[in-house]
């Protein structure tokens, strides 16, 4: 999830104090989330330059502040080629379970999965590696060069894959409650998988309610949880109309519980109904019910 290695945070700790994790009764280390993110933040900073005898000992306000201004003061000519070594290595990652998806090659697709998130910080594998992946799948499917078939291969390999790792994940998580669907007649629900993924990285806890659900039955399954908002997945596949009307039969069904919809068919104009343009909008927006 960090992207640093399992010595060096030892060493950290025993050098620094940071990470303490917490010890399982059989000794083993066990992170929460809060601590996953502030080391994905310390990488960051690692990467401009900073000392680890510096950082380890900074506080989470001046780490975002360090951050900040790092972001402020990077030459353009770092960001392009910092953007464009990256991007040449997703582009050729997707390349690469494109072609084992042609193949219907399960076996190095779940294993080119499994070492992007080993590789990556999570969220960033998931923005820049599977949404990606997602829009190329489905542009070689109206190009008619992949068929139904391979959009129903990748679609079952890939939910397996992130709700095999945002599950375990959701048991460590201490934040706001979230509930997680689709509605109606929307029976896509890879996106929702991304969404689970994105909000259990930024600590939330998850009632995942699954896809086609009316929205009387998704009001009630929310109100009787007591969650702290409501997070929806739209596909492009979607009825934009019933959606729209669905939308609104859940904002007044269900009282001042917060609602975001997100996908590449979520509308971003109803009244009472935020919206997410990306997975990290999605973690910004579910911090805010904090």
């Amino acid at each position: 999830m960090t992207g640093i290695p399992a010595d060096t945070l030892r060493t950290w700790e025993r050098r620094y104090g940071f990470p303490a994790p917490e010890r399982t009764s059989s000794g083993h280390r066990r992170y929460s989330l809060h601590t996953c993110d502030r080391l994905r933040q310390i990488r960051r900073l690692l990467d401009m330059g900073h000392r680890p005898s510096s950082i380890l000992k900074w506080s989470d306000a001046q780490i975002v502040a360090a951050l900040d201004s790092v972001d402020g003061e990077l030459e353009p000519a770092e960001i392009s080629g910092a953007d464009e070594r990256d991007g040449a290595a997703a582009r050729h990652e997707i390349a690469r379970w494109i072609d084992h998806c042609r193949s219907l090659a399960a076996d190095e697709l779940d294993r080119g999965f499994e070492q992007a998130w080993s590789r990556l910080a999570a969220i960033d594998m998931l923005e820049n590696y599977v949404g990606p992946f997602l829009t190329t799948l489905g542009e070689q499917w109206e190009a008619q060069r992949l068929g139904i078939q391979h959009e129903h291969f990748v679609s079952h390999r890939l939910s397996q894959f992130l709700e095999s790792k945002w599950r375990p994940l959701a048991d460590l998580a201490q934040g706001p409650e979230i509930a997680c669907a689709t509605l109606s007649g929307e029976e896509h629900s890879l996106g929702l998988q991304l969404a689970a993924t994105a909000l259990v990285l930024a600590d939330c806890r998850i009632l995942y309610l699954g896809a086609d659900l009316p929205a009387d039955s998704l009001a009630r399954a929310s109100q009787q949880h007591r969650v702290r908002g409501v997070a929806l997945s739209v596909s492009m596949w979607s009825d934009h109309k019933r959606t729209i009307d669905q939308l609104a039969e859940l904002r007044a069904e269900l009282g001042p519980i917060p609602v975001v919809v997100g996908g590449a068919g979520a509308p971003t104009d109803v009244a009472g109904i935020d919206h997410a343009a990306s997975l990290r909008g999605l973690q910004r927006w579910a911090r805010r019910l904090l």
